[in-house]
């Protein structure tokens, strides 16, 4: 009998022999090509989007006529890189007479990993330092050894979030009595996309001094900003500032001020632009008067964007270059025409002025006035008359109506706190046609039409 040799067993892929180390050296060598190649992108787009915001930086800083950025230089690594900046503070020199000199190092670290702030594509720790030693070591001794501390997440969608704490300190000069100290600062900006919301937080700062003592504080700042692309300098947003109390005393002859809030807020509507500021002081008190609940709400309402837009980057790149000039120049020919153009645009685009309130005492005795002013005659002025209207024929063009309104327990209040009592006799400015009376308030109406003033519906002569 014939025996049929067995064939050679193969073995399939199934049964083939499973390595861990074949399988955790092909994931370690996956995940360390891919961590290389994701460093080395996100270093990229590092140094793009710091350089990116020290552009912006530049430009908003040079505008602004107070610090300019003299050099900025970017070092680039694998894993870390380094920006640095040299700021010049304008007309402010530091103690030896030269100009006063900020560096600032941004210590950026590459993402897709930043160990304990999670993943992103940088993480920048900012360290900001007076260039002149004498200067720092002050500051280094008044923050007695703590560090201000600036540190951005930029996220991988290109959002970034920046955390701010400036420690509590105390200043002394040497050879000289008294002290100026500080509460930390602490705050929050978050960039994303064309939105900007920044939120700070400040507990205030006390001078005591011979003579002089002060506090300032607390104090909070929010708001959020939208622009509708990277070349929009108008933007649509609300800032909000509230400080509970300033007071400054020298001698005996303190000043205060309580439940201080400001607001403003930007809008566009359509292709115009609305812009709004409010103030409202709930106590004043100085030299031995008191007035309350003083409130002011005004705005600039139906103003042309596109002309406005083209004022407010002339107006940023001419601060700008008078900034980085010992001796600006005149502007040019062409320069004054666009801006006689646009200043035209803007007043053709009828603008108006609106008061909403101006307000001083309590509810139900307080003293408002409110109104607006228009300019209907604009749609008058041509590049031709500009330069050659007479001051009677620009005024003839604006319509202004503003309206007082108080009660007679208002109008004594006013009267008493401005120590002018005799005025608070009514009955004698109802008769004479100041005020008249409407119901229980006291009102009186000025306007200006044509060239001439009402009040209360009589001409002023």
């Amino acid at each position: 009998m014939t025996r049929t040799p067995t064939p050679p067993r193969t073995r399939t892929a199934s049964a083939r022999r499973f390595s861990p180390a074949l399988a955790l050296g092909t994931a370690a060598l996956l995940l360390g090509g891919g961590y290389v190649g994701a460093t080395a992108i996100f270093s990229s787009r590092a140094q793009d989007t710091t350089q990116q915001a020290v552009q912006q930086l530049t430009s908003t800083l040079g505008s602004s006529g107070v610090v300019e950025v003299e050099k900025s230089e970017y070092h680039k690594g694998f894993t870390d890189s380094t920006q640095t900046m040299t700021l010049i503070v304008q007309d402010t020199p530091d103690g030896n007479g030269q100009p006063l000199r900020l560096l600032v190092t941004n210590h950026i670290k590459h993402g897709p990993l930043l160990g304990a702030a999670g993943v992103g594509q940088a993480l920048v720790d900012t360290d900001i330092r007076f260039a002149d030693p004498k200067t720092q070591a002050a500051l280094d001794k008044a923050f007695g050894g703590q560090k201000p501390v600036i540190r951005t997440v930029v996220g991988l969608t290109g959002a970034s979030d920046t955390a701010v704490r400036i420690p509590a300190g105390k200043f002394t000069e040497e050879g000289q009595p008294g002290d100026l100290s500080w509460q930390p600062l602490t705050g929050a900006v978050r960039v994303a996309g064309l939105k900007t919301n920044v939120a700070f937080s400040w507990p205030g700062l006390f001078l005591n001094a011979p003579g002089t003592s002060g506090a300032v504080g607390p104090m909070k700042l929010s708001g959020t900003t939208t622009r509708a692309n990277k070349d929009d300098l108008l933007g649509s947003g609300q800032m909000n500032l509230t400080l509970d109390r300033l007071t400054v005393s020298q001698g005996t002859q303190p000043v205060t001020f309580s439940g201080l809030k400001v607001s403003s807020d930007s809008r566009r509507d359509g292709n115009f632009q609305n812009l709004a500021v409010a103030y409202a002081v709930a106590d004043v008190s100085a030299a031995g008067r008191n007035l309350k609940n003083l409130e002011l709400a005004l705005s600039f309402d139906h103003l042309a964007r596109e002309p406005l837009q083209r004022l407010a980057r002339f107006a940023q790149d001419l601060q700008a270059t008078q900034a980085s000039s010992k001796s600006p120049a005149d502007l040019t020919p062409a320069q004054e025409k666009q801006l006689e153009t646009d200043v035209l645009a803007l007043l053709r685009g009828q603008p108006v002025l609106r008061l909403s309130r101006l307000s001083l005492g309590q509810p139900g005795r307080d003293v408002q006035v409110s109104g607006q002013a228009t300019l209907p005659g604009a749609s008058r002025l041509t590049a031709e008359n500009w330069n050659t209207l007479a001051p009677a024929e620009l005024m003839s063009m604006v319509s202004a109506d503003f309206k007082l309104s108080t009660s007679e327990a208002g109008l004594r209040d006013l009267a008493a706190t401005l120590g002018q009592g005799q005025a608070a006799d009514v009955q004698t400015l109802v008769d004479s046609g100041t005020l008249k009376r409407e119901g229980n308030k006291l009102v009186a109406t000025f306007s200006f039409k044509d060239g001439q003033m009402l009040m209360n519906g009589q001409p002023v002569q």
